[in-house]
């Protein structure tokens, strides 16, 4: 039975049967640089987004400062790292994004900062031939009393030329909240334009909790994954999802009439989820989502929900072992048609890599991280990038911030990718 298909209709049946593959994918990547990206200091937590525009990334770092730095499509780090945020004696939970798809030219920085409690904060970032410019910090939420507010994931809609941001939020119970920030006019001096006023993404009872999300262009649709218990049971924890319109309206996807508490997404059901993450699969039109389980040992978990109704695969045990194995991010490129999975493995103390098919099959796993400290690296982000390319960075020992970049030398299946043919001949003379 072959799995190399692009309708998530046929790739649910087939991610059964390689749920638990674990073979090795390095030979169809290509390393093209390691570099350190910051100075040695104190670090928690990494992001890193990708400028399509300028073919640039930028990745962020947080606590107690938050800080960032560009870095080319090759790998090599641009100018000096910066300074993003510094408005307490903790600014850390980071994330970023990018305008993609748009004509506008903006990341999005999200953080929290021990202000009143903690509170959510965003800041508009640009990269310039010159360096970087930013906009003003903004906070994302309205309420500005002693709740405890930790930032989330955001992703960006390129038609409505806005993001959605995400945070966890104690005001009368931990609930999951969004917002959205517009990517223009970007300035200087003034923040730029927000919703009305935050929505309250889980709007149930009982507790939620780390929310991340991505956005399907296609169908004008953001996934919020989040763990916690079920919205409809204190009794039932989980790893749950629940499928937005583009106004982060909660989408009917039951078909009985009504948008409510049935349309919420089991991803997982008991254990203790953690680490949530998600990111959009176009061929299969799925989104691929992702978890820790938290039991004796740490183990990573997947499950692809499709876009447009209410199929989704079995659980796919990603990367299963007697160690742990976490903090998962990933991306999809559709120049090279396969994504990138990182986590980090305490086994090795390297970040690994798991190649994921356009239909969310794992082709095979391999080490991508190649810098360890006294430790282990944590933290890995990835970003899909132009021409097959994928960047990533993360932390060696709380302490020093890493990028690298790769490049798949193969296309899905592991076919090698054919010569560029000689262009053709000049046509004769008249």
């Amino acid at each position: 039975m072959s799995c190399r298909i692009k309708t998530i209709a046929i790739g649910l049946g087939c991610l059964a049967l390689v749920a638990s593959l674990s073979g090795d994918a390095s030979a169809q990547w290509t390393k093209i640089n390691t570099q350190q990206t910051s100075s040695v200091g104190l670090a928690f937590g990494n992001a890193v987004a990708y400028n399509d525009k300028s073919d640039v990334y930028l990745q962020v770092w947080g606590h107690p400062t938050v800080r960032g730095r560009f870095v080319d499509a090759s790998g090599n780090p641009l100018f000096s790292e910066f300074l993003i945020a510094q408005q307490s004696g903790s600014d850390a939970y980071v994330g970023v994004s990018y305008s993609a798809g748009s004509a506008d030219d903006v990341f999005l920085v999200t953080f929290s900062s021990e202000i009143s409690g903690s509170q959510v904060f965003g800041r508009l970032v640009r990269y310039t031939a010159g360096g970087p410019q930013i906009g003003p910090a903004f906070r994302l939420s309205t309420t500005t009393g002693t709740s405890i507010q930790a930032a989330g994931g955001s992703a960006y809609d390129p038609v409505r030329r806005r993001f959605l941001t995400t945070w966890q939020d104690n005001r009368g119970g931990w609930q999951i909240y969004g917002r959205f920030v517009a990517s223009s006019p970007f300035s200087a001096t003034d923040a730029p334009p927000l919703s009305a006023g935050e929505q309250n993404l889980s709007a149930t009872n009982f507790a939620q909790g780390t929310p991340n999300v991505a956005f399907d262009a296609e169908h004008n649709r953001f996934l919020v994954v989040f763990r916690g218990n079920h919205p409809e049971s204190g009794a039932v924890f989980g790893s749950w999802g629940r499928m937005l319109n583009e106004n982060a309206i909660l989408v009917d996807l039951n078909g009985d009439g009504a948008a409510n508490t049935g349309d919420v997404i089991e991803l997982s059901r008991g254990g203790e989820p953690a680490e949530q993450n998600v990111f959009y699969l176009p061929e299969a039109d799925a989104f691929f989502t992702m978890w820790t389980e938290v039991g004796r040992t740490y183990d990573l978990m997947a499950r692809v929900v499709s876009a447009t109704s209410t199929a989704k695969s079995a659980i796919i045990p990603l990367f299963v072992t007697g160690g742990n194995e976490g903090m998962a991010d990933g991306a999809y490129s559709p120049s090279a048609q396969k994504g990138l999975v990182v986590f980090a493995r305490e086994a090795t103390k390297f970040i690994e890599g798991f190649e994921i098919s356009p239909a969310g099959v794992p082709v095979g796993s391999f080490q991508v991280g190649s810098q360890v400290g006294r430790e282990e690296s944590r933290f890995p982000s990835v970003a899909a990038a132009e021409s097959g390319r994928f960047g990533f960075g993360y932390l060696n020992d709380y302490s020093v911030s890493w990028f690298e970049v790769y490049h798949s030398t193969t296309t899905p299946g592991g076919v090698t990718d054919p010569p560029t043919p000689p262009p053709p001949p000049p046509p004769p003379p008249p």
